[in-house]
């Protein structure tokens, strides 16, 4: 078994420093004077880049509760409601977000994340689908639907997208290990590429090493792979000793 992790590349937003808590603050004495949709909404933006997940949603109720006309309400909403893993609320916040402003590219990518999170494949794949029609550079969204096609078995589409995110940065290493894993699948022999590729950007990790020995074994490949067992093993996999004590007498 390969080692692959479904990872989506949503990117994290930096911790912030005591200049965005005395904004806080000062959004905190807005609000008693002017206790409006948008002073709430700006509110619960801050707590939740600060990770105050549970304040922001309640900032973020009391702005819907005023106006809920307003498509970014709904958006952060339903992000937050995702970071508290309340799946199904996020997904109908970001139904609605659409509703109000389906120019909202973004808002297809998060829905997409949601609905993997609850194993609704099919309609992450239609979701990302859209958004990579929107938004065709965004390295994440390949990924991300190359890795729900490969849950799929559907090997042939997960290679596509892993090769359009690999064009546009050639070195990303999920798209590197995940295409070597597809290539694999389709019993391709320039999966040995892929695999050699990435010991070189990670020398230093075991599931370099034992993701190229399960191919070299699987696939009966010609290779050193009890050597890449035992390499797996020093940088601390001990996964890779069942493997070696049944592959390397």
């Amino acid at each position: 078994m390969f080692y692959s992790s479904f990872v989506f590349s949503q990117k994290n937003i930096d911790d912030l420093d005591e200049i965005m808590l005395d904004q806080i603050k000062n959004i905190d004495s807005i609000i008693e004077i002017e206790p409006t949709a948008d002073n709430f909404f700006f509110k619960g933006e801050f707590e939740y880049n600060l990770h105050k997940y549970n304040d922001a949603l309640e900032m973020f109720n009391k702005a819907i509760d005023l106006n809920s006309n307003q498509s970014d309400y709904f958006y952060w909403r339903g992000i937050t409601y995702d970071k508290l893993n309340q799946n199904e609320n996020a997904i109908s916040d970001f139904n609605i977000c659409i509703k109000l402003n389906i120019e909202n590219k973004k808002v297809f990518f998060r829905r997409a994340f949601s609905k993997t999170k609850l194993n609704d494949l099919k309609g992450a794949l239609e979701d990302y689908s859209f958004y990579i029609k929107l938004n065709p550079k965004n390295i994440s969204a390949y990924i991300n639907r190359g890795l729900i096609n490969f849950k799929l078995n559907l090997f042939k589409e997960s290679l596509f997208d892993f090769d359009k995110a690999l064009e546009l940065e050639s070195n990303n290493i999920e798209a590197l290990e995940n295409r070597a894993i597809s290539r694999a699948m389709l019993n391709r022999k320039d999966a040995i590429d892929d695999f050699n590729k990435i010991v070189l950007l990670k020398p230093n990790i075991a599931d370099s090493y034992f993701n190229r020995a399960i191919y070299y074994i699987n696939f009966k490949i010609k290779g050193d792979f009890c050597s890449d067992l035992k390499k797996a093993i020093s940088l601390g996999l001990n996964q890779a000793k069942e493997v070696l004590s049944i592959n390397c007498k």
